[in-house]
């Protein structure tokens, strides 16, 4: 999913992943019970990947999972 987040414009959101065909096999939703999924590109002056690690500049993303359809 990290990579579909920067792919597809920096935002995701899914209100139900029972009915999403990228969580068709995903564990988190089949076996952890996750049903909502929304990520977001950390974003800095237009350049993704604000977090540092070794003075380089690495994906960021933030995320959040719910166990309940929105």
């Amino acid at each position: 999913m990290l990579s579909t987040i920067l792919e597809e414009g920096g935002v995701l959101i899914i209100p139900d992943t029972t009915k999403d065909k990228r969580f068709h096999d995903n564990p988190l939703a089949t076996e952890m019970g996750m049903r909502f999924y929304a990520g977001a590109a950390l974003v800095n002056r237009g350049v993704y990947g604000v977090i540092f690690f070794n003075n380089e500049i690495k994906d960021g993303l933030i995320i959040v999972l719910n166990n309940k359809s929105k």
